[in-house]
């Protein structure tokens, strides 16, 4: 799982990082008329991407805790019935 996360992790990273050139870059771009499409586009695309990234990050880290709680709450149980 933490795989997983550290991947997504690296997209949303790597998508900031795309993002921040992309908007420093445009003016330049602009001027020498070297767009293929408007930068608005690229922008959008990769705030999506950002976006995309970042909820399934927050979805995976949910199950996680979710999945730590009830270890946690199947623990303080087993010990309770131990006569604890």
């Amino acid at each position: 799982m933490a795989s997983r996360i550290e991947k997504l992790r690296d997209l949303f990273l790597l998508t900031f990082f795309l993002l921040v050139i992309a908007i420093i870059s445009t003016p330049l771009l602009v001027r020498r008329g070297f767009l293929i499409f408007p930068e608005e586009v690229l922008e959008s695309i990769l705030l999506l991407l950002q976006i995309s990234a970042a909820w399934k990050i927050f979805r995976l880290y949910e199950k996680t805790v979710d999945r730590r709680e009830k270890e946690i709450q199947n623990l303080e149980r087993e010990y309770q019935q131990s006569g604890h």
